[in-house]
């Protein structure tokens, strides 16, 4: 069986990528207060920097939050890395 998912979620998802920085996460301003509100210490506001607003199609603009680059790549500040931001996303919603 193959399954095809849509909606704004999805949708959202797929701008966050399109408009993001290769091995970076982008997320927006609801999913930064999201991961905020379970801080610990993989989760700090520290790891993240605000990106301002972006031109989104079908959203408008946008308030987003990127990832700090990982140790030692542009920036020397801590970094969390793709799947620990998808690791505390679904620990988070469920």
């Amino acid at each position: 069986a193959r399954y095809c998912l849509f909606g704004d979620t999805v949708n959202t998802a797929s701008r966050m990528e399109s408009t993001g920085c290769p091995d970076r996460v982008q997320i927006s301003e609801d999913t930064f207060k999201l991961l905020l509100s379970h801080r610990g210490p993989l989760i700090m506001e520290r790891d993240w920097e605000a990106r301002g607003a972006i031109a989104v199609k079908g959203k408008g603009e946008l308030h987003t939050w990127i990832s700090r680059p990982p140790v030692g790549e542009l920036d020397c500040r801590p970094g969390l890395a793709p799947q620990d931001v998808a690791s505390l996303l679904t620990h988070c919603i469920s």
